[in-house]
């Protein structure tokens, strides 16, 4: 293992203590390295303010897995179900507790980490300030004028990182949202109406341009978040003041002012406040050359909250750095932090775009997310009922269409004995397999138009007259086809009437307006659904 460690016996610094810097640290550590972390928190007691933390399967918890820490984080995390409310206080959705992405308390998650790691590997009151670097030595500058030295420098200090600077000049943009957060330390005692419509879940509304957002925490508290849209200047103008309390409650109830009383019993409550706006560091802002140094987390991709991906990304990060420094398949430190960040650029760009897209969506439209969230489920149900339709209406049509290709077109070529042994066959094939799969169809086609909208587009009156030509084709069917099949089938050649072959032409002369309708039929479905996918006609 130490023949093929990059990193052995190198001095490696890891600046910041938060889950994704004692992620790395771990990893390490259960390769046999050695590593510094150096936290500006005075101490391991120090109190960690915001909400859980979800960690997902396929990101934060195979990070934990190959940390050895899986089972104990499934022991301290707990699945939590979602309320999606409105701003009457009305719940309007319920979600269930997702077992795939539990949550778990910020305090717990690090106590957890700091347990798996030597108690001297975490430096604590050390807040770098700045980075230089002689020939291959990094010297890291602290706040309270001491030093350190390292040859590799993992910064991980977050989302407004000092020690970033050292390899880029470029600062986190900010979206234009602001987040105010607030805590109350026993939610049953101090907020009871909240308590009892959340019980054991989280809670969100967005609506008004605006989002709320309360988290259940372990230890019977609450974080709450609640988000809005303002311009620069605004966030630059208007100076909240987070040290009195009642100035931020007055603030929050007048721009709450037309919602629920419920919610502004949280304000009531609540004595400490924090305020930021939402910023965003683009993970391909880093480009300029550098060397024994790279960047983990926040501290690599700043992005908003929405979604919990920031940190499962960040954890993702400390699995992938880790594992090129220690695996053997890169010849040099540099090449495997190349590598790293070519990656995590990749990853990472596309998820800052989904979480950008998110934070647009919910701060500049108006209408309740649960009708947002209604009307997207309604348009996934829409396609899965077009694709359905389509399917079994060519089904149909197939049959329609085959019967007259192989048969009707040369039944005046067949001799009685024939005609009386075709129309056995195809009763016996095809009689129950149509009664479903016509009516199956006639069903998906109703249903189509139901989820058709707007409900005045050519497009809803073409699947309208779809729905009428199949109705004809099953009317001819019944009406006429079914009747003279049962005819023919109950004939011998001694026993069929003179006139057989008038019955016979009879038939196919309805046959080929049946199978005419039905074409035009599937043809105007298609024409309805295939022109406006591209166009979201489907509510």
């Amino acid at each position: 293992m130490i023949a093929t460690n990059l990193v052995y016996k190198k001095r490696i610094a890891i600046i910041g203590g938060g889950p994704v810097g004692l992620t790395a640290a771990r990893l390490l550590h259960l390769k046999g390295v050695p590593v510094t972390v150096y936290e500006r928190d005075k101490d391991a007691s120090a109190r960690i303010s915001g909400g859980t933390l979800d960690l997902h399967k396929e990101t934060g918890q195979k990070a934990l897995k190959q940390a050895g820490l899986l089972d104990e984080f499934y022991k301290n995390s707990r699945p939590t179900g979602m309320l999606i409310s409105n701003k009457h206080g009305d719940v309007m959705m319920t979600m269930k507790p997702d077992k795939s992405k539990p949550e778990i308390d910020r305090p717990v998650l690090r106590k957890m980490l700091l347990d798996s790691i030597p108690e001297t590997t975490v430096v604590w009151d050390k807040h770098v300030v700045s980075i230089t670097k002689k020939g291959d030595v990094f010297s890291l500058h602290f706040q309270d004028n001491t030093q350190a030295e390292a040859d590799l420098v993992i910064v991980a200090d977050g989302g407004m990182s000092k020690a970033r600077k050292a390899i880029t000049s470029t600062l986190p943009e900010e979206t234009g949202t602001y987040v105010i957060q607030g805590e109350i330390q026993n939610l049953e005692a101090d907020c009871p109406a909240i308590y009892a419509l959340l019980k054991q879940n989280n809670l969100a509304d967005v609506e008004d341009k605006k989002s709320f957002f309360m988290q259940h925490r372990g230890d019977g508290s609450l974080c709450f978040y609640v988000s809005f849209r303002q311009s620069e200047q605004w966030i630059k103008d208007t100076h909240l003041d987070f040290t009195d309390p009642s100035a931020i409650r007055q603030f929050l109830c007048k721009l709450f002012n037309d919602w629920n009383p419920i919610y502004s019993e949280l304000f009531a409550c609540c004595d400490t406040y924090n305020g930021f706006p939402l910023r965003v560091f683009h993970a391909n802002a880093i480009q300029t050359p550098h060397t024994g140094i790279t960047v983990i987390g926040d501290a690599a991709h700043l992005m908003p909250p929405f979604g919990g991906l920031g940190v499962n990304m960040g954890l993702k990060d400390a699995l992938l750095l880790t594992n090129n420094l220690t695996n053997g398949k890169f010849s040099s430190i540099q090449s495997a932090l190349d590598d790293y960040e070519q990656k995590m650029v990749a990853y990472a760009s596309s998820v800052q775009k989904e979480t950008l897209a998110a934070d647009d969506r919910i701060h500049n439209q108006t209408d309740h997310s649960g009708k947002r969230f209604k009307e997207r489920m309604k348009l996934k149900i829409a396609k899965v009922v077009q694709f359905a339709t389509l399917l079994v209406m060519f089904l149909t049509i197939g049959v329609f269409w085959g019967v007259w290709l192989s048969y009707s077109r040369s039944y005046n070529l067949f001799s009685l004995d024939e005609l009386i042994h075709i129309a056995n066959v195809g009763v016996q094939n095809l009689a129950l397999p149509m009664r479903f799969i016509s009516g199956t169809c006639l069903a998906l086609l109703s249903a189509t138009a139901y989820f058709m909208a707007p409900k005045k587009s050519k497009e809803f009156y073409f699947v309208l007259a779809s729905i009428a030509l199949l109705v004809i084709t099953l009317v001819l069917t019944v009406a006429i086809e079914v009747p003279i099949n049962n005819q023919i089938i109950s004939w011998t050649p001694s026993t069929a009437p003179a006139n057989w072959e008038e019955i016979r032409n009879r038939w196919q002369f309805v046959n080929n307006i049946r199978t005419i309708a039905a074409l035009a039929s599937f043809g105007l479905l298609t024409t309805a659904i295939l022109k406006p996918f591209g166009q979201n006609s489907f509510a």
